[in-house]
């Protein structure tokens, strides 16, 4: 399919690569991420997505542009990086990034990472499974310390206080919800049977573990008094996006718990928690799974 994206662009090329990619991407139903090169036009790179990652990695001046599905792969060379929206088209030349949204050109939110090229590489490891596996004590010591903010005081018998600024409910709405629909995928779900357990037993208030791919396809039962929180270790996965879509849709408050700092799901959830675990590269899940738990 990705062969017809190519053909449509081409037929609709007038010589503006930029504009026959946005007119064909009005026509093409379905998700998307691609980059887009033509002979006519040397040394420029388009992007365009639609529910499917793209981000670029911009260098310092004279150093060129970088278009990526992750941003993994960009941080041996940069960790300035813009998280492209949906029906975002990027033109990158080596010195110059414009981003265009419906046709009008829109101001480009470039993130710094706080991962490095080091936290990518298998430090000695024989594979990177093994290495976040050894990581876990020191990204939950990371993750603890930044979530209660006065961890010090329970050795005095004093609860502790937490750090959740984007929690995105005031103290009169936390007491109007009725119930925590938690939506995710994969190992993910797994966290999130977990969580449901905490919550139940902790703050008494009922909990269902959905997957997206079920939730965003069926009419669930959910209105404003509902918290919906979406679990991804990449912020990216699909289902559980629209699955959040949905549930905005209907009124409800959603939070997610993310390890990607500004990922699709980060973005567009109400609130977010980030894990801050480092990368995660192996694919069986270890840090991540003990970060969402």
């Amino acid at each position: 399919d990705t062969e017809v994206a190519a053909v449509l662009i081409g037929k609709l090329y007038q010589g503006d690569l930029v504009k026959a990619v946005e007119k064909a991407i009005e026509r093409i139903e379905g998700n998307f991420a691609f980059g887009v090169i033509s002979l006519d036009h040397p040394g420029l790179l388009v992007g365009a997505r639609r529910g499917s990652p793209l981000a670029v990695g911009v260098q310092a001046q004279g150093a060129g542009m970088i278009l990526a599905s992750d941003a993994m792969p960009i941080l041996a060379h940069t960790r300035h990086v813009l998280y492209l929206d949906d029906e975002q088209v990027v033109a990158l030349e080596a010195n110059k990034l414009t981003l265009r949204q419906h046709g009008k050109e829109v101001e480009p939110k470039v993130q710094e990472l706080h991962w490095t090229a080091e936290d990518a590489e298998r430090g000695g490891y024989p594979h990177f499974m093994l290495k976040e596996i050894h990581e876990q004590p020191g990204a939950l010591r990371r993750l603890a310390s930044s979530l209660v903010a006065s961890p010090g005081s329970m050795a005095q018998g004093i609860a502790p206080s937490f750090n959740l600024q984007n929690l995105p409910l005031n103290d009169d709405e936390i007491r109007r919800i009725s119930r925590v629909v938690i939506v995710a995928q994969g190992t993910a779900f797994h966290a999130g049977l977990v969580g449901r357990n905490m919550i139940e037993r902790t703050a008494r208030v009922p909990v269902s573990v959905e997957y997206g791919s079920d939730f965003r396809y069926r009419d669930p039962v959910i209105d404003p008094s509902v918290l919906v929180i979406a679990i991804s270790q990449s912020g990216e996965t699909a289902d559980t996006l629209g699955a959040v879509r949905l549930a905005r849709e209907r009124g409800c408050k959603t939070l997610a718990v993310i390890n990607a700092v500004g990922s699709t799901i980060a973005r567009e959830s109400d609130g977010v928690i980030y894990m801050n675990v480092g990368p995660e590269i192996g694919v069986a899940s270890t840090k991540a799974f003990t970060g969402q738990i």
